[in-house]
């Protein structure tokens, strides 16, 4: 029977064989006194040896009355405990029956979310996408523990865990240090808004997990994280595993003045932008949170960019580089397969994103998405693991390039720059997806920002509260109806 990873309950039956006790430690003794002799003595294990370990007859009588009574009791502990266990075992399966227990296993699922087949997971990675004529548009749906036709599971003391699992985002508060996973649990189990956690192992972190921004945790391949859920108080969140080339990490760098972090705080509370990718980050040049527990990494640059150039563009080079230099020191990029640079006033629907990443496999040296017929654009930024791979190991040729070429500075942005570092310098694949931006500065048809084309990714920019709800719910109410039509492929 299959069992939810690292609760399985040992129920091992006692062995009928008696238990060897007085002859290991006799052996043990005579072969100290064969250790104790001179080099002259060496020699193999004496009967003398055993006699004095042993002691004498009148002496071993006892003694192995005793070792027999000893043994009969162990005998019967063990029994006791398997019994007990057995008991849990059919307790837990009467109890799951009655749609109680928690379990944890890997749906997929149509794109409607119809159940279609059931993923035993190895233990060595994820299963493969496209092996089911069902399999799910979007990644792989993972349903309530516990829920719809499950097999059954014993439950570890803790609640549902699984080891090397990482569910990014929807923190509750700062990471706190326990003393191990299991602590980790308890410390979610006694909170009431807590319904998962992610103990990291190399710095005991441990990370409390709600339900918001997002309805759902991204499960991760990560062998320092171990997860889980408190189901021993009847509290879990759905899980999420995506398929490959479909799992998103969304940053954002954030000015600490003006109107940028109000519209990253209403993204949170709506779960949306980038905090509706698989996992989000937000930059600034000091620390503050956005919303609990999103606290803005700090990079160390002034943010004012000075204007300038052929084209009068902002001359923001330099403070993002600073940022990809954080973003590849936080190194989170390698567990996902694309990695988002997002505008705060950019109103971006990931599942869409996802539909357009599918007919842009990864390669060798990477790719990345040119989303706009005058070059690479700025508001929304679009690289494959690998292209930020090669980036972070090929950034100081490109500097050194455009130092060259320029003889200076180069008086041209950020995306004018990281779309010739990665084509012209590192060679990373270059391809077109002009679905995925619509913006003023890309010469957009007439009506783009009334946000009803269902087929576009992103849409930029939106700078005030009102604009940017309004876009995002018609985005939102476009892809309903294509829903309830049953016309639309994602989430």
């Amino acid at each position: 029977m299959e069992t939810a990873p690292a609760i399985a309950v040992d129920t091992t039956e006692a062995s009928g064989e008696q238990f060897e006790v007085s002859m290991n430690a006799s052996q043990a003794c005579a072969e100290d006194s064969i250790a104790s002799r001179s080099h002259e003595t060496e020699g193999p294990l004496l009967a003398t040896d055993l006699d004095r370990c042993q002691g004498t007859e009148d002496e071993r009588r006892p003694r192995q009355s005793l070792l027999a009574w000893a043994g009969a009791f162990l005998v019967a502990v063990a029994l006791v405990a398997a019994s007990s266990a057995a008991a849990l075992h059919w307790a837990t399966l009467l109890s799951a029956a009655k749609g109680k227990q928690q379990a944890g296993f890997l749906h997929q699922s149509d794109d409607m979310g119809a159940t279609s087949a059931k993923i035993a997971l190895p233990e060595n990675g994820w299963p493969s996408a496209g092996e089911s004529d069902r399999q799910d548009r979007d990644g792989l749906i993972v349903k309530l523990p516990g829920s719809g036709d499950d097999e059954l599971a014993v439950p570890a003391q803790c609640g549902f865990m699984e080891d090397s699992v990482e569910y990014p985002g929807n923190d509750l508060e700062r990471a706190k240090p326990v003393a191990h996973a299991e602590a980790c649990c308890q410390r979610c189990s006694a909170r009431e808004d807590c319904i998962a956690w992610s103990f990291i192992k190399p710095t005991s972190a441990c990370h409390l997990k709600g339900g918001k921004p997002r309805p759902a945790v991204t499960r991760i391949f990560n062998v320092q994280s171990v997860s889980g859920m408190p189901t021993q108080v009847s509290r879990s969140i759905p899980r999420i595993q995506r398929s490959p080339g479909q799992s998103l990490l969304c940053v954002s760098l954030v000015l600490p003045w003006g109107y940028e972090h109000g519209l990253l705080r209403m993204q949170y509370t709506k779960g949306a932008s980038i905090f509706a990718c698989d996992e989000y980050a937000v930059y600034s040049n000091v620390s503050f949170e956005i919303a609990p527990a999103v606290v803005t990494g700090v990079v160390h640059t002034n943010l004012f960019c000075p204007l300038g150039g052929k084209f009068m563009t902002v001359l923001n080079t330099p403070v993002f580089l600073k940022v990809w230099a954080k973003v590849i020191e936080d190194g989170r990029f390698r567990f996902h397969d694309w990695t988002l640079k997002v505008d705060p006033d950019a109103v971006l629907f990931p599942p869409r994103l996802r539909q357009l990443t599918r007919i842009h496999p990864e390669s060798q040296q990477g790719v990345y998405l040119n989303n706009c017929q005058f070059g690479l654009h700025g508001p929304v930024e679009v690289f494959s693991r690998d292209a930020v791979l090669a980036f972070a190991l090929g950034r100081d040729r490109c500097r050194r390039h455009f130092h060259k070429v320029c003889k200076g500075p180069c008086q041209f942005g950020e995306d004018m720059y990281m779309d010739r570092c990665l084509n012209e310098v590192l060679k990373v694949r270059r391809e077109n997806e002009f679905s995925l931006l619509l913006e003023d500065h890309c010469d957009p048809p007439k009506g783009w920002d009334s946000c009803t084309n269902a087929t576009v990714a992103a849409f930029h920019p939106f700078k005030n509260k009102t604009g940017y709800e309004e876009c995002l719910e018609m985005g939102n109410s476009v892809d309903m109806r294509k829903r309830n039509a049953g016309t639309l492929t994602f989430k």
